[in-house]
Formats: C-alpha cells, structure tokens, sequence
C-alpha cells in the first residue's frame, strides 16, 4: 500500500492520552484483545523480587494491517509466538494476530504492540503502567523514566504503595 492508496498515511497519525507516542489511538506497548488499555491505579508500584534481562534483538513496534510471518510458540510462555516483521523479530501475544493464518504462515497483526522489556534488577521500584495479566506481564516504569514489559512472576506489590 502507498500513500496515494491511502492518503491517510501521509499525515502523522493521532496520538493517545494513554502514551502520547501511542500511534492510531491506540497504545502500542499495552493494548489487549480489544485495543483497550489494561489501565491500573498510577499509584500502583511493585518491587522486582528477581531481575530481568532483555533480549539481545531490537525491539518491535506492530501496528495493526502489519503483515507477520509466524514461527514457533513459546514453551515458557504460551501464550506467546515468534514473529518476522518487516520491522524485525520478536514474540507477540498470539491474540494480537489473524486466527488463521494463510498457506505461507503469515498473519496479520490486529491489534498495536511493543515488544520492549525492561531490565530490572532485584529491589528496584517500579510503577505499573498497564497489565497484560493474560500473557503474565506488566508494562512498568523504572525510576530513571524508561518503560518496558516485565514477567509478573519477578515482581510483587510493593507493600507502601
């Protein structure tokens, strides 16, 4: 598809009170099944109990209408696929894509996502952003203002909050 196609993709796309670097409305690092965000208390913070390290590979921004070649499922997170984008690699919760998928295994992406993690290390502070409870994740905020997912299991509520 090219601009002339779709003139729309020629002006910036609007933005979302949620993250004002959401494109379309919607927030590409915590949207659910329904593009709605899983919006938690802002005072809600949890403490990393474990740390967490991030994949090597550059993180994903999709958008829904992204074309995505599926590959494998996660056996420590099933609810989890690896994808090849057009944008690079990386795991996305299987719901965000097409059911089916067509006779060459691509799918198409439904609703926004960010694969972005966020290295923790024990005893930091963070605040919750939003959740995916769904797929055992958390999209947090670290003290120095970076934004990332977090698995569930490394964190606990942060009793003074």
């Amino acid at each position: 598809m090219t601009v002339a196609d779709a003139p729309e993709l020629a002006q910036p796309p609007p933005r979302s009170n949620h993250h004002p670097d959401a494109l379309w409305g919607k927030c590409l690092r915590c949207s659910n099944r329904e593009g709605q965000v899983g919006r938690v208390s802002p005072l809600r913070r949890v403490i990393a109990h474990e740390g967490h390290e991030v994949p090597r590979r550059p993180a994903i921004r999709l958008v829904p209408g992204d074309k995505a070649q599926l590959g494998e499922r996660d056996d420590e997170w099933p609810e989890f696929v690896f994808v090849t984008t057009a944008h690079g690699a990386g795991w996305v919760p299987r719901r965000h894509l097409s059911e089916q998928a067509d006779h060459s295994g691509q799918a198409v992406v439904r609703t926004a996502y960010d694969t972005t993690e966020l290295r923790t290390e024990a005893g930091q502070v963070l605040q919750v952003v939003a959740e995916d409870l769904e797929s055992g994740w958390l999209w947090c905020r670290a003290g120095n203002s970076r934004e990332g997912w977090v698995p569930v299991r490394t964190v606990r509520d942060d009793p003074s909050s």
